[in-house]
Order: C-alpha cells, then structure tokens, then sequence
C-alpha cells in the first residue's frame, strides 16, 4: 500500500486491483440514516474505511472523492454530503487479495477506537464493521499496514 502525505493527486493512484483505506474527517456529529442498515449517530472526528476494487484501485478511490455522486455504498452516506466527513488521506496496497477484513481489525485495535454503525461497509463478509471511529488522525503504521513500493 503506497501512502500520501493528504488526498492523493489520483494520478499516482494504480488502476490496477488491490485494497484500500479512507481517511475520513467528520467536523461536526451527525445523525445518518445509511440505506437499508437505518439510522447512526456519527461523532466528528476521524473515521477509516477499508474496502477493496477488484476493477481497479484508481475508478474506485475516484469516485470516493467525487461529493456529487448516487449513494451506493455504505460510505457514499457518510461522506457524498456538503457537510459529510471529506477524504484527508487514502492508503493503498495492489494485489487480488483482499484485505479489508484485515485492515478494519486493525484500525479497531487503535487507541479509543470505536464501531459507529454495526454492518457498515461489511455486507459481503462476516466482519461487524469496516469503519472506524477514532479521535486522532492515525498513520498506516500504527497499523501494522506495510506500503506498497512506489
């Protein structure tokens, strides 16, 4: 997973499959009703999100940064919105396997992390949640997440 200082110029970003994890700032609390999972208090704060493109790294870190898009995915509710938590940072590792699972776990081993929404982001697996809450930026190697090479 190559790493970025803030949002990357997505050009540096592969088009290639592999895994991923937003970076998320939510300024203000907000109450979010998300699809078919119903309604979750989201405390401001830094919020990370593992997911994975097996159509390539590149389309799908796109539309995430894209505010003007058709909420799809769990996190197009969370952050598609004026006022809704904006990317600060994607990290990313290439490959065809998929580590979101992996990475979420991670990320809930952080110091004062927490799971806002039970099945956000985790529809097709047996996690309990994708997206976590924490009160300070985190770095990727806190996480025990190894860099892709340039």
């Amino acid at each position: 997973m190559a790493e970025a200082p803030l949002i990357p110029d997505i050009e540096t970003i592969p088009r290639s499959p592999g895994s991923y994890m937003l970076v998320l700032h939510l300024p203000k609390p907000r109450t979010l009703v998300v699809g078919k999972l119903g309604q979750f208090d989201f405390p401001s704060g830094y919020y990370l999100y593992a997911g994975s493109a097996h159509g390539g790294l590149k389309g799908r870190v796109s539309r995430h940064l894209r505010a003007d898009k058709k909420q799809h995915w769990h996190i197009d509710y969370l952050n598609c919105e004026e006022d809704g938590a904006a990317v600060v940072d994607v990290w990313w590792r290439t490959g065809s396997e998929r580590l979101e699972c992996e990475w979420a776990a991670e990320a809930k081993q952080l110091p004062g992390a927490s799971v806002p929404a039970m099945g956000f982001g985790a529809s097709d697996c047996g996690c309990d949640s994708h997206l976590v809450h924490v009160s300070e930026k985190p770095e990727p190697m806190q996480m025990a997440i190894v860099p892709s090479p340039p």
